[in-house]
Order: C-alpha cells, then sequence, then structure tokens
C-alpha cells in the first residue's frame, strides 16, 4: 500500500462540506483515523475516517463519515451545495430544524400532534408583533439555553398578515424570485445564500402543515395536482412569506440550533421583513380574490383534501 493511501486529504479543524443523504453541510473536522471499516469485519482493507461537527448544529449530530462523503470547502463546492438545496423540494432530510407539529395535551391526558395552520385554526394571529428567539450576549452564551432571551419583531403596520381572502396563484414575484433579489442586493453574500436557501426549503415543507388557513386548503391541493414538480416556493408569495416569519421564533425555540446560528438567522430574517417593507408596492397584491362558494363548500366538507 502506497503513503499516498495513508495519507488524510483532510486536518484536523478543517472546515469541510459533507454529503448527508440528498444534501450538503458545512461541517469541521474534529478527529481522523484510518481504519478497517467496522461494518466489514471481513474486508482487511482500511480506510479514512473522519470525526465531524455539522456547523451550526448541537453536538449530538457529530459523527464519523467516510472521506467520500466529504468535499473541500472552496467556491466551487459551495455552489454545488448552494445548487442541491435549491433542487431539494422538501427541504434537507438530515438533522431536523424543527418539527412541524407541535405536541398538545388533550383534556384526557393524551399528547396529540396539531397542526398550527391546519384546519379549525388560521395561520396567523391577531396581533402585527410577534416574538423572535434571540441571545444574550457572548459573555453569557456559554450558559445553558435558558440563557436565551425573547424580544419583540415588529411586523410593519402597513403589511397586512391577515388575509381573510385567497391570494391569486401563482404569485409574481415568487417567493424564490424575491429572496434571490435579496440576495443578490446583498453582494451575493455566500452566508446569506445560504440561510435564504434554508428559509425556502422550510417553506416548502411547513406551507401545508402549518402557514395556510382552512378556506386556503381546496386551493392548496388544486396547486399540488395542477403542479406536482414545482417547488411551493417559486407558486407563493411574499403574503405566505410572511406567515413563515411570525411562526419562526415558535419553531426556532424548540429547535437544535445553536445559539450563534439563531443570532445570524434572527438577523437575515429582521433584514428581509425590512426588505419587504421597503418593496411592499411590487412584492404583495393591492388586492385578493374572494372566497368562492365552492371553496368554502370544500373547506367545509368531509372530502379529504391534500
Amino acid at each position: 500500500m502506497s503513503n499516498e493511501d495513508k495519507t488524510p486529504l483532510y486536518q484536523e479543524n478543517e472546515k469541510v462540506l459533507v454529503h448527508h443523504q440528498n444534501t450538503i453541510y458545512e461541517a469541521k473536522v474534529l478527529k481522523h483515523e484510518y481504519k478497517v471499516d467496522p461494518k466489514k469485519s471481513s474486508d482487511p482493507k482500511k480506510y479514512h475516517y473522519y470525526f465531524i461537527h455539522y456547523l451550526g448544529w448541537n453536538e449530538k449530530w457529530n459523527e464519523w463519515v467516510e472521506q467520500s462523503r466529504l468535499l473541500k470547502y472552496n467556491e466551487q463546492n459551495v455552489e454545488l451545495m448552494v445548487s442541491i438545496r435549491g433542487r431539494t423540494r422538501l427541504g434537507p432530510p438530515g438533522p431536523p430544524i424543527v418539527p412541524l407539529t407541535s405536541k398538545k395535551k388533550s383534556k384526557n391526558g393524551n399528547s396529540s400532534s396539531t397542526a398550527a395552520g391546519g384546519d379549525e385554526s388560521t395561520s396567523t394571529t391577531s396581533t402585527t408583533t410577534t416574538t423572535t428567539t434571540s441571545t444574550s450576549t457572548a459573555s453569557s452564551s456559554s450558559s445553558s439555553s435558558s440563557s436565551h432571551h425573547k424580544r419583540k419583531r415588529e411586523i410593519p403596520s402597513n403589511i397586512n398578515i391577515e388575509i381573510p381572502e385567497i391570494v391569486s396563484l401563482p404569485r409574481n414575484p415568487s417567493i424564490k424570485t424575491l429572496l434571490d433579489d435579496f440576495v443578490n442586493n446583498n453582494n451575493n453574500n455566500v452566508e446569506t445564500r445560504l440561510i435564504v436557501e434554508g428559509v425556502i426549503s422550510y417553506f416548502n415543507k411547513a406551507l401545508g402543515c402549518q402557514l395556510l388557513y382552512k378556506f386556503e386548503r381546496p386551493q392548496y391541493s388544486d396547486i399540488l395536482k395542477n403542479h406536482p414538480d414545482k417547488p411551493l416556493s417559486e407558486i407563493y408569495g411574499a403574503e405566505h412569506l410572511l406567515r413563515l416569519f411570525v411562526k419562526l421564533p415558535e419553531f426556532i425555540s424548540i429547535s437544535e440550533m445553536i445559539p450563534e446560528t439563531v443570532i445570524i438567522l434572527t438577523k437575515t430574517i429582521d433584514e428581509i421583513v425590512k426588505y419587504l417593507e421597503r418593496n411592499i408596492s411590487t412584492l404583495f397584491l393591492k388586492e385578493y380574490n374572494p372566497v368562492t362558494s365552492y371553496y368554502n363548500r370544500l373547506a367545509s366538507s368531509k372530502i379529504k383534501l391534500i
């Protein structure tokens, strides 16, 4: 066996990219071992293994990975990561960002999963402010998660987050288009791009179970039937994106994200909200369609919608 085979491609503390199922994550190499594959005891060949930490994720997701799953952290591979995440309709299937349902105790003591935007409930509250999770200063960030505090993020009063009517779809600009423009206006910053890709991915997952009014579900069902291969972020617009931002603090509070990631995410979301306000005349509809009797009947019926 040549010395080249024994030489690791990646060093401890090196920032890398890691293939995880059908997407790519940023990570840091913590350890390296050159050893026999523990799952192939009959194979005497040795392989390079790296114990990695997924950047922005809780340490419980640290794991050993084989060298073939790693990529060098460079501009070309970062672009590959962004491209792959952009093509993933349901988002990364690896370490979960947050659960899409919340557990609630019923009167009989049993717990049940409920979607905040489904059926009888509406997708937003009646207030124009929402609570977002932030963190304390760097000097106290080393303490437990109880050191986090909540602050108010005000949704601009001139942006309506409660729409008792139907938004015409598909929207132009779509969420994907307006967020791409936001990134370009921020000099196409790689960190901003990655956060935006995460927001798009999570919107695609959260819309159907968290962000819709009951009377919007028949329209949503029609969209899925008529556009089965198109990401929802390319169909819906700013109105529904803002609903996600209203709900994000609740999601973040039960997530596995580390404080540093929460700070970056919160800052970027605030910047996007300001961007939406500055461009309210072009990003939001001025008029909405009334809810038709057909949609009302479907929403009230026992017919199972997608």
